[in-house]
């Protein structure tokens, strides 16, 4: 299911996407829809919105389609279909089903405009704008001769671009990118169901200056949640609070400002602003249970009996009444959305053991598939043994798509690549992720 996102946040880099990894063209209706690579084209701005431009040649099958209807769409591909790419451009869909014959799948928008499934970004363009090239225009005679030896003219059509679909955004992770900084934390921004859900807020107020620069505005966040009560997934929600007026932050009933790391007999504070709780109790809604935030996404907490000993392994205690406990992270709670490809697993650290975490998702939705799962396996402190452990136990999983990185660091995660390969994708700043 594609969920929307701010045509305005889309970043692409448009030499790379068109030019070097090609796009597919797709248009017509959910009787029959054809699509064709391209790699001449451009995204900018024209009569004041966003805009894409295409250009078919006369004989190409898919512009009787695109004649056809009101709009098309754009979908930007993986590397690992490439060949599939090169297929739909060398055939006809006159001749052969490409759908079949290369293993892409035709999806539809609510709107009944399709796309290819399996892209990593889909633009809907809503044409406003067609005019075949005509070669007394030409100014560059070489050209002419060298693209146009049988005079089939490509027609040029403009487009407004209508909606844009990743999406999850990494909005904060420890791996910065060219445009955007990165800290020793977490925070991811979802387009889910027409509404915007923040998990975290990282360590600090870093995630509004990435929010901007992606062209987000924290105050039209809807949900919050937090993954759980420590300080590099908590630190910048007064921030949050002060940016955004009406979303609620979603914590477990147990969350308390109480969490400590132990080192030798010396205990660091390690939890969540210690005034949060108070200065913000009536944005704060402490959750028990199962709970439903929205349609289709759900706050799954710990069912695992014993998680306790992961906490005394971990040297991460709780300061209590009775004295220091260690950690049964009943404060964890995993974000789970319900999508057309399966349910999505996204728990930021997965404190609780990420195979445990799946196997509570599935007790708790036992008629459903799980498609993926998002987050830190808080892997950076273990073993090889205990690494390959965890890559074996994922690979028994009905899982197609995991992506990973803060606590599981880099050492961890190169382990995980080798044993998992296509399916594990690397968690960084400015990633987007299609559901």
């Amino acid at each position: 299911m594609l969920k929307k996102v701010d045509v305005n946040a889309i970043n692409p880099n448009v030499f790379e996407a068109i030019g070097k990894q090609w796009m597919l063209v797709t248009a017509g209706d959910k009787e029959k829809c054809n699509t064709m690579t391209a790699s001449w084209g451009g995204l900018g701005i024209m009569w004041g919105n966003p805009a894409a431009t295409a250009y078919i040649r006369p004989q190409r099958y898919t512009k009787q389609f695109i004649d056809e209807q009101g709009y098309f769409t754009l979908s930007f591909l993986p590397e690992q279909y490439r060949k599939a790419l090169s297929y739909c451009g060398s055939h006809s869909g006159k001749d052969v089903d490409k759908w079949q014959e290369t293993g892409l799948t035709p999806a539809f928008t609510e709107d009944g405009v399709p796309y290819v499934a399996q892209a990593e970004l889909v633009l809907v363009v809503k044409k406003q704008f067609c005019q075949t090239m005509a070669p007394e225009s030409f100014i560059d005679e070489e050209a002419k001769k060298k693209w146009y030896p049988n005079e089939d003219y490509h027609d040029l059509y403009i487009g407004q671009i209508v909606e844009a679909y990743p999406e999850i955004n990494v909005i904060t992770d420890n791996i910065p990118s060219a445009a955007l900084a990165g800290e020793w934390g977490l925070c991811l921004l979802i387009h889910f169901n027409g509404k915007k859900i923040l998990v975290d807020a990282g360590a600090s107020d870093l995630f509004l200056k990435n929010m901007e620069r992606l062209g987000e505005n924290a105050e039209d966040i809807d949900y919050a949640v937090l993954s759980h009560a420590h300080y590099d997934h908590a630190n910048g929600m007064p921030a949050f609070f002060e940016n955004n007026s009406k979303a609620k932050l979603y914590v477990r009933d147990s969350t308390a400002a109480d969490c400590y790391a132990k080192k030798f007999v010396f205990r660091k504070y390690i939890g969540i602003p210690q005034k949060m709780l108070k200065d913000y109790a009536d944005r704060i809604e402490k959750v028990s249970g199962n709970y439903k935030v929205m349609e289709g996404a759900y706050l799954i907490p710990h069912s695992t009996a014993g998680l306790s000993v992961i906490g005394k392994r971990e040297m991460m205690y709780r300061r209590t009444s009775g004295g220091w406990r260690p950690d049964d992270f009943s404060h964890e709670q995993s974000l789970v959305l319900d999508t057309d490809r399966g349910l999505v697993i996204i728990n930021s650290c997965s404190h609780g053991g990420v195979v445990n975490i799946i196997n509570e998702v599935k007790e708790c939705f036992p008629e459903k598939m799980i498609y993926g799962y998002i987050g830190g396996f808080h892997l950076f402190n273990k073993t090889r043994d205990e690494i390959l452990s965890v890559a074996n136990a994922l690979k028994d999983t009905s899982l197609d798509y995991i992506c990973t990185g803060h606590c599981t660091k880099e050492r961890a995660f190169g382990i995980l690549k080798q044993q998992l390969g296509e399916k594990l994708e690397q968690l960084q700043v400015g990633l987007q992720i299609i559901l």
